[in-house]
């Protein structure tokens, strides 16, 4: 990096500040609020969802490595394979309602201001229940979750952990992070828009 610097007349300082400018543009561009509920929708299925089905296989080798070989030793990993195991039935089941029903509506309510025509949407269902649904399986995985901090310490590994057991807490860590900013994208920004969207075409 000193080199490299050196060559380019710079310095540490000055390429830390640019580093520090990037990310506070990057933290302005990514204002939520400002987004329609079909471009958020298709940035939390990008986003969010790709990640989790990106990251489950992952996990999921890893916690079998990882209770086989330290199970016996590390008795509360049983309980870590439990909580997994019930979040990940809870998110499959939960992804598959959105991206088959929850967000082709909202895209459907879009379209229909985009063009006029709402017609469409006397055949349609109301958002409320379903939205309600949504966030009750959201209530669901917060609670797995916070017992998921708990049996593993707040995500931090057994002094003198091997690897792959740091890593697997690493990567349960990234995940409830990810989906606790899934969780604030889709309750208090995509569902209010997607609500109050559904009324005004009502009316």
């Amino acid at each position: 990096m000193k080199q490299v610097c050196q060559e380019k007349g710079l310095t540490l300082k000055e390429i830390e500040k640019a580093l520090d400018s990037v990310n506070k543009i990057s933290s302005i561009v990514e204002n939520y609020d400002r987004w329609n509920p079909d471009f958020l929708a298709d940035y939390i299925y990008n986003r969010h969802h790709q990640y989790y089905y990106d990251e489950a296989p992952v996990i999921n080798e890893l916690l079998t490595k990882v209770v086989n070989h330290h199970g016996a030793r590390y008795p509360e990993l049983l309980d870590v394979y439990r909580l997994y195991a019930n979040l990940s039935q809870e998110l499959n089941e939960h992804f598959a309602k959105e991206e088959k029903v929850l967000f082709p509506f909202i895209k459907s309510l879009v379209l229909s201001k985009q063009t006029g025509d709402t017609a469409q949407l006397r055949n349609h269902f109301s958002l409320v229940a379903p939205i309600q649904m949504m966030e009750n399986d959201h209530e669901a995985a917060g609670e797995i979750l916070a017992e998921l901090s708990t049996a593993t310490n707040q995500y931090t590994a057994p002094e003198g952990a091997c690897n792959s057991f740091r890593f697997l807490y690493q990567k349960l860590k990234e995940l409830d992070e990810d989906l606790h900013q899934h969780i604030h994208l889709e309750n208090n920004i995509l569902f209010p828009k997607a609500l109050a969207l559904e009324k005004e075409l009502h009316n």
